[in-house]
């Protein structure tokens, strides 16, 4: 299989998958029973790009961003884990991979694509301020230091070499010609003569011993686990403000409310006792007029018998009003609007049917005197 399709298994992989809701081992063996064609070295290829690509997905996304950031404006975002595969095996595994191997992955891919990203990783000048600063944010330093940095460094030449390679293929430069290779003259393959003594062993080579992986690469930094402690103590204090924020306008509204009520209340006793009042002038008016204008007149007992009737009449609507005015201040606010505009309208009708009483008692009134006077004459 070419290096282009193992590329395309792993993006397919990657895309779409989360850690915390999807085991990494599950996603692994889905993706190997969907590919049965691949090889044992292949496949050990896709097991180690996924699981280096999950193990190290904070710092592959803030690599990836970065260059999103700075060199690639102008590129799609659906290459980002086409970038992340890429960078992966750049920090990681470059020296495992072997750079041969490493330029014949690039070579398969866009030109555009890898010319940015090689220049952008390899930027010695940014690799060692800001881009560094970003990954210390993630791992311990001096991991970084020794761990990933060195792939980028001892390789630092042949990868200047590599894009600038890129760079001719996008001005459309001829490629320098490798020098053919020449016959090289072998030794005839003769028989041996066999030893007369016994050779001597050959010594066993010593393997140096791997460095043991640091327990920090399994673990959050600290320094992610403070901020993720002051955020929630932050949210906890946002939340405690509000609700306080919330019981204070809950008792602002009761008592606005209460405020209100009260305010309702003084107008309609204002109300009230402004038209007890103006009704008492009124009466004290219309006697006077009466006076002034009607001539002595004889009472007879059918209008005195009229004017107790008027006056037992007028004695129930106090008695109403007053019944009216306690219990409009243990009825609630719109209820008491209510019980005024009927108020109103009650008393409308009464003076109405004050006003014609008096109108038959002014007319029974000059229909006596008229007698009387018929009487005298």
């Amino acid at each position: 299989m070419d290096f282009t399709s193992l590329i395309e298994i792993c993006i397919k992989g990657l895309k779409g998958f989360d850690a915390e809701t999807q085991a990494a081992d599950i996603r692994l063996q889905d993706i190997l029973d969907n590919n049965p064609q691949l090889e044992d070295s292949e496949e050990n290829f896709v097991v180690e790009v996924f699981s280096g690509c999950v193990r190290h997905h904070a710092l592959l996304v803030v690599t990836v961003e970065n260059f999103y950031l700075d060199e690639g404006k102008k590129m799609l975002r659906k290459d980002s884990i086409l970038y992340r595969i890429f960078s992966y095996l750049v920090l990681f595994r470059l020296d495992d991979l072997g750079f041969e191997n490493f330029e014949s992955f690039v070579a398969q891919q866009d030109n555009l694509k890898m010319y940015l990203f090689l220049k952008y990783l390899f930027d010695l000048p940014k690799l060692q301020s800001w881009l560094k600063s970003k990954w210390c944010n993630i791992y311990d330093s001096k991991y970084v230091e020794e761990s990933i940095l060195p792939n980028l460094l001892n390789n630092m030449d042949e990868a200047v070499k590599l894009i600038s390679n890129l760079n001719d293929k996008l001005q459309n430069k001829p490629q320098p010609k490798k020098d053919p290779a020449f016959t090289k003259p072998q030794p005839f393959n003769l028989t041996q003569v066999k030893p007369r003594s016994v050779p001597l062993p050959e010594p066993v080579p010593k393997v140096k011993p791997t460095n043991p992986i640091p327990s920090s690469t399994y673990k959050s930094p600290r320094e992610e686990m403070e901020l993720a402690k002051k955020k929630e103590e932050r949210i906890a204090l946002i939340k405690e403000e509000e609700a306080r924020e919330l019981e204070e306008k809950r008792g602002d509204i009761l008592a606005e409310k209460v405020s209100y009520k009260k305010m309702i209340e003084q107008k309609l006793e204002a109300i009230s006792h402004n038209r007890g009042v103006i009704s008492q002038e009124t009466a004290k008016i219309m006697e006077e007029k009466k006076k002034l204008k009607s001539p002595p007149q004889v009472r007879s007992t059918e209008i005195d018998a009229m004017q107790k009737k008027l006056e037992e009449k007028r004695a129930e609507r106090m008695k109403y009003r007053t019944t009216q005015q306690m219990t409009m201040n243990t009825l609630p606010v719109k209820r008491t609007v209510n019980l005024e505009a009927e108020k109103r309208a009650m008393e409308e009708r009464r003076w109405k049917e004050l006003e014609r009483t008096r109108e038959r008692v002014a007319q029974m009134s000059t229909k006596s005197v008229g007698y009387r006077d018929t009487l005298l004459t």
